[in-house]
């Protein structure tokens, strides 16, 4: 089948992954532009995701940190690119990124000036991403006063608001915390918080909690505070998205109860993403655990804690349909996940955070938790920090895909395969270096007899291991033996691998194995973007 043959929205879908990366990954917007000459089909399918943003970013050189006047100044955009091609009624978002040493606000100015002229003629825009970041590392504006500050803070919000009148996503992304982030950050707030339904902050901001943001369906907040704590005034039964990370104390869930309420309900809340800071909680006396938090209709569940405890796995109560669930966690945060129902999940991703001596206690909840996937097709999984050999005792007919953060030995990869024979993705991220040499008890691939296949659906291989550790006769010697041994497969991905080898190795055995030739094998050059 052809690229062009896909249905349309299957092509958007790829379309919306390469813009993303060269938009946002890699900052290389004009870049993007090479998906509209492609053909016609893909320029009408592409420019609505590549113009529906435009970027403006201002940046300053300064002699000496004291210097108030900048010896360079320079204001990049896509602005006048989106408007010669006449798309700018596809605009919905602006992307503001200031770089400065201690002077943010006359970028700001730039970037309303920039803005005055253009504004007018993007009525869709809704969405505003800034980030502001101080190039010297400095921490608080000691050139204005704190009356200066707020009149220049204000100047800025009431610009905004008459520029972007149909505002409903903000998000407030910058590596510094000061005076000055907290006082535009609250304006922004106070200006749009009736009707934002997105807000996303990179720092807490105390005056947040007195607003009310009673339309906000999403919700993402980065903790900076070890002491006081802050989220904003919303109805938690109207999220559908919220994202906690660097959460300082596990009581900052009782920040979204209403008076004393037994539980938190979170009624539509469809995507959770939880994770706490390490540090030494007072675990034995949060005052959440006896608070009930209810998902009821949840699908992506996502939590990363260290912690011997976890509010929302111990007190959480849960739908049966989970599709995602990705745990990285301690050995006894894992055990708590055990009640979790997830006979309809689709991608299940296990992370153990703890020392050799907890791992055997940490087995036993982890194989419940992968047994519950039986009978499920097309379920994707993946073992990070820690040994895959818990899943190795049971038959897993229905897993499709495997990945491993943790380091594999030969033998645990042909067992694998051998219990999941329904596997069609396979990615080991590194091999322990005591059991390489059980590489060279493989019988022999040049033996007289074809070695019989294996029982197994495996289509992609993905290898990745440290050149300047491992050996890479080694890992040529597992590639060949998996090559003969898989007929189904398709492609086998082993970064910094040269390929010479492999290539001789084809042609010399292709008589003996035909399906080598279907086999196609990606080396030095690997995308390392590729995952499944």
């Amino acid at each position: 089948m052809e690229l062009n043959e896909l249905p349309e929205d299957i092509i958007i879908q790829i379309l919306k992954h390469v813009g993303f990366m060269y938009i946002h990954e890699l900052g290389l917007w004009d870049a993007s532009l090479v998906l509209l000459a492609v053909c016609r089909k893909w320029r009408c399918l592409a420019a609505p995701l590549i113009y529906s943003g435009v970027y403006i970013h201002y940046s300053e050189n300064n002699d000496t940190l004291a210097s108030s006047e900048p010896k360079s100044a320079v204001l990049r955009t896509s602005i006048d690119l989106v408007a010669a091609t006449n798309n700018t009624s596809l605009v919905k978002y602006i992307d503001v990124n200031i770089e400065c040493a201690i002077f943010p606000f006359r970028g700001l100015e730039k970037v309303i000036e920039t803005l005055k002229a253009v504004a007018p003629t993007w009525p869709s825009v809704n969405k505003l991403v800034i980030n502001l970041e101080y190039m010297y590392g400095i921490q608080d504006n000691t050139m204005l006063d704190a009356a200066a500050l707020e009149n220049a803070t204000l100047n800025i919000v009431a610009e905004l608001g008459v520029l972007l009148p149909s505002l409903h996503k903000l998000i407030m992304d910058d590596c510094a915390t000061c005076n000055i982030h907290n006082n535009l950050y609250e304006g922004l707030a106070n200006r749009y918080a009736g009707r934002l339904q997105l807000l996303e902050s990179s720092q807490e901001i105390q005056p947040l909690d007195v607003l009310a943001f009673s339309r906000l369906t999403s919700l993402a907040l980065t903790f900076t505070s070890f002491f006081k704590h802050y989220v904003p005034q919303v109805r938690v039964e109207s999220l559908r998205r919220l994202s906690l990370a660097e959460i300082p104390s596990f009581n900052v869930w009782l920040l979204f109860r209403r008076a004393n309420e037994p539980a938190i309900s979170f009624t539509e809340l469809k995507h959770l993403y939880v994770k706490y800071r390490f540090g030494n909680f007072d675990e034995m006396s949060v005052d959440i655990n006896q608070v009930r938090l209810r998902f009821p209709n949840i699908r992506c569940l996502t939590v990363k804690c260290l912690h011997q405890y976890c509010p929302v796995l111990a007190n959480g109560v849960f739908p049966a349909y989970l599709h995602k669930l990705d745990i990285e966690c301690s050995a006894a945060a894992c055990r708590l996940a055990d009640k979790l129902a997830i006979q309809c999940i689709q991608e299940l991703k296990l992370g153990l955070q703890c020392n050799a001596a907890d791992l055997p206690g940490a087995f036993p909840a982890v194989e419940r938790l992968l047994s519950k996937t039986v009978g499920r097709k097309n379920v994707m999984v993946s073992i990070v920090n820690g040994s895959i050999g818990c899943m190795l005792n049971t038959k897993w007919p229905r897993i499709t895909g495997l990945q491993t953060l943790a380091p594999t030995t030969v033998h645990e990869m042909l067992t694998i395969l051998n219990c999941v024979p329904s596997l069609t993705k396979l990615m080991l991220h590194s091999f322990t270096l005591h059991e390489l040499s059980s590489v060279m008890d493989i019988p022999e691939i040049e033996s007289d007899r074809p070695l019989a296949p294996l029982h197994t659906d495996l289509r992609l291989v993905m290898l990745s291991y440290r050149a300047s550790i491992t050996p890479a006769e080694y890992v040529i010697a597992i590639i060949k033996y998996l090559a003969v041994r898989t007929p189904l497969l398709e492609r086998v991905v082993a970064w910094q691998l040269p390929l010479n080898s492999l290539t001789e190795f084809v042609a010399e055995y292709k008589s003996v194995y035909p399906h080598l030739r279907n086999i196609e094998f990606v080396g030095q050059e690997a995308d390392r973007s590729l995952v499944f």
